[in-house]
Parts: structure tokens; C-alpha cells; sequence
């Protein structure tokens, strides 16, 4: 796989930020639509 190819599937990711009031920190949901996998990124484990 090329660069390039892996570069544009990249882009395909969709990030959507989650603001947590009691921390005062984002979450992250990445997904990738066409898998439909995904990752939480919470820099706070409670």
C-alpha cells in the first residue's frame, strides 16, 4: 500500500471531542466509517 493511499484512508477517520464538566477534560471517539471500528481516547480514568 502506498503512502499516499494510507494517508487519504487516514483522513477518513471521523474524531468527535466529548467535554467532561467534572474534569474540565475532552474525550475522543476516532472512528472509521467504513469498518465501522472505533477508539475512545479519555486522557482520565476515574
Amino acid at each position: 500500500m502506498s503512502l499516499h493511499v494510507e494517508a487519504e484512508q487516514a483522513m477518513r477517520a471521523r474524531i468527535i471531542p466529548f467535554f467532561e464538566k467534572v474534569t474540565e477534560t475532552f474525550s475522543y471517539l476516532v472512528a472509521d466509517p467504513s469498518t465501522k471500528a472505533g477508539a475512545i481516547i479519555d486522557p482520565v480514568l476515574d
